[in-house]
């Protein structure tokens, strides 16, 4: 029977003190996982709290209700927002016309 191998294309490599790597097998250990399969496990769910966290808040709802009434009532646009939304527009408009073929 011939086993497929995994084809790994990238690593990450880190460089720790021996008693941190110490604790880390341990754990890893204790997880029934390899020290590999811990640290990427580990790393990956914090890394995927700290995104979820950065994509969404919590307002009281007091804050709630001045956000919904921003969006549902929003200020006359000023000068300065009006001179950038016409900068964008432009350099929009000159992006589409630059061919990028070759």
């Amino acid at each position: 029977m011939q086993q497929t191998a995994l084809k790994k294309e990238n690593y990450i490599q880190i460089r720790v003190k021996p008693e941190v790597k110490s604790t880390l097998k341990q754990a890893a250990l204790g997880s029934g996982l390899s020290l590999s399969r811990f640290i990427l496990d580990i790393s990956l769910k914090e890394a995927e709290k700290i995104l979820e966290e950065q994509a969404s808040m919590t307002l009281k709802h007091e804050e709630f209700e001045r956000f919904i009434q921003a969006l549902e009532n929003p200020p006359e646009p000023n000068a300065a927002l009006r001179k950038a939304a016409n900068e964008y527009d432009e350099n929009d408009e000159r992006a589409k016309k630059t061919d990028h073929s070759f």
